[in-house]
């Protein structure tokens, strides 16, 4: 994901699948600024990201020894906006395709001249 042959403003969306769960924070931060880089105008963007405070590596549960950045709403939109997203869904799911709770997030890539119109 932080080398992709991918050539810019080429994409019409990305699906990240529950893959920046695993990712430290700031990768995050910088990669979304990449993905962005890589869609064209109006591109959508979705992501399932985990929810809580506490990033960590799992010690038990059904992925021990894995890392997990945890996100709050706020926060994770904020990013979004920082990194010149549109945020259309920043939304907290609880118990649906896996146990605990998750923030389901949908960003549009918008450029410039269409935030202007």
């Amino acid at each position: 994901m932080r080398a992709l042959p991918i050539q810019a403003g080429s994409l019409d969306g990305i699906w990240a699948a529950a893959s920046l769960i695993h990712l430290q924070k700031r990768t995050v931060i910088s990669l979304l600024a990449a993905l962005r880089y890589l869609m064209k105008p109006e591109g959508l963007f979705a992501a399932p990201l985990t929810y809580g405070r506490n990033s960590r590596f799992e010690r038990t549960g059904w992925m021990p020894g894995r890392y997990f950045a945890r996100w709050g709403k706020d926060e994770l939109a904020r990013t979004l906006r920082r990194k010149r997203w549109t945020v259309l869904s920043v939304r907290v799911v609880i118990n649906q395709e896996r146990k605990e709770r998750w923030i389901n997030v949908v960003a549009a890539r918008v450029s410039e001249q269409m935030r202007l119109a």
